[in-house]
C-alpha cells in the first residue's frame, strides 16, 4: 500500500506473524526474515509512529507471537528538479521499484556540469507527476554515455535490500578479436591522478573483476556479452583497453570512433529477487539504434 501525507509518500508494509516467528524479537523478525539491513532498523528507530505492533507504537525488544500484526511505513522528503521535456522509457514500475532504459548523453546524477538534464531529474518529473515526494536512490551508476537499465528503489528498503541483491549484464563492441573466447579479467583500478575521471590498472588500486563472453565476430571487431563483479568507475572500458581490445567509440581509452560517437557499452538485462514480494524479476533492453546501426556499417564495409 502506498499512503500519501502532505507530499510525503509513505509506503505501508504489514507483516502477519506466523508460528515459526513465534517468541522472536521484532528486530530479529525484520533483519532475518524481510533483510531490513542495521542502517535501515536505525533509522525507523528515530521515527516514533514508523514501527507499530497490533496498532500500537512498537520498539526493536518487543517479542513477536503469531498472529500479529507488525506495520512499518517508510517515508521521504525531498526530491530533484524535475525534467518534464525530456521521455525516457519506463521497463517496469511497482511501488517500491522503478527501472528505465537511459539513453546516452544522460548522467545518472546531477553535478556541476549537468543541472537539470539527468535520469536522477526524470525520476524528479515522475514524482512532481504523482504529486509525491521521492529522494532518488539509483541501485548501480551508469555513465552518461553507457545506455540501459538502471533501477531505482523507491524506497529505503527497496534500496538497501536491492543493493545486495542484483545482478547485471552488459553487451559492448571493441575493437579486435579477443584470443579467449570466454575470460575473467581482475586487475585493480585506480584513478590516473587525484584530479582525474580517466581510470587505469594500477595494482595500488581497488579489485576490479570483469567477466565476459565473446558473441560474435565481424570485421576485425567482437560483440560481447559482459558482467561484473565489482562496479568500480570505467571498469569495462579500462579492463578492454588495457587487454588492448579498447570500446568502439571510446575516445577516452583509445577506441575506435569511426562507426559511433560514443562508447558502445549496454547494460541489457537486470534479474533479482522483489524486496517485498521475493518473486524473481528479469528485464531485458534491446540494443540501441546507434550500436546496431555501427554493427551494420562494419559488416557491411567487410562483406560479413
Amino acid at each position: 500500500m502506498v499512503l500519501f501525507f502532505g507530499g510525503v509518500i509513505v509506503r505501508k508494509l504489514l507483516y502477519t506473524i506466523d508460528k515459526d516467528d513465534n517468541g522472536r524479537k521484532l528486530k530479529e523478525y525484520l533483519k532475518n526474515r524481510h533483510g531490513y539491513s542495521r542502517e535501515i532498523i536505525k533509522k525507523l528507530k528515530t521515527d516514533i509512529e514508523g514501527v507499530k505492533k497490533n496498532g500500537n507504537p512498537a520498539i526493536f525488544i518487543d517479542i513477536l507471537y503469531e498472529g500479529d500484526i507488525v506495520e512499518i511505513l517508510f517515508k521521504d522528503k525531498g526530491r530533484l528538479d524535475s525534467d518534464h521535456n525530456t521521455f525516457v522509457e519506463i521497463l517496469y514500475d511497482d511501488q517500491d521499484i522503478i527501472i528505465y532504459d537511459k539513453p546516452d548523453n544522460m548522467p545518472i546524477h546531477p553535478s556541476r556540469s549537468h543541472q537539470g538534464d539527468t535520469l536522477g531529474n526524470i525520476y524528479g518529473a515522475y514524482c512532481e507527476d504523482k504529486k509525491t515526494e521521492g529522494v532518488f536512490r539509483p541501485i548501480f551508476r551508469l555513465d552518461a554515455d553507457t545506455t540501459g537499465i538502471c533501477v531505482i528503489g523507491k524506497h529505503q528498503l527497496s534500496a538497501s535490500i536491492l543493493n545486495r541483491n542484483i545482478f547485471k549484464k552488459y553487451k559492448g563492441i571493441v575493437s579486435g578479436k579477443l584470443i579467449e573466447k570466454e575470460g575473467r579479467i581482475e586487475k585493480k583500478i585506480a584513478r590516473e591522478r587525484v584530479d582525474s575521471i580517466k581510470r587505469i590498472v594500477d595494482n595500488y588500486g581497488d579489485t576490479a573483476i570483469t567477466s565476459y563472453r565473446v558473441i560474435e565476430e565481424f570485421g576485425g571487431y567482437s560483440l560481447l556479452d559482459i558482467w561484473l563483479e565489482t562496479g568500480r568507475t570505467h571498469q569495462i572500458r579500462v579492463h578492454f583497453s588495457e587487454m588492448g581490445y579498447p570500446l568502439l567509440g571510446d575516445k577516452m581509452y583509445g577506441g575506435d570512433m569511426k562507426y559511433i560517437g560514443r562508447h558502445s557499452l549496454h547494460c541489457y538485462s537486470v534479474d533479482f529477487i522483489h524486496p517485498i514480494y521475493k518473486r524473481k524479476i528479469e528485464i531485458t533492453s534491446n540494443l540501441p539504434k546507434d550500436m546496431e546501426e555501427a554493427i551494420i556499417k562494419i559488416k557491411n564495409e567487410n562483406y560479413v
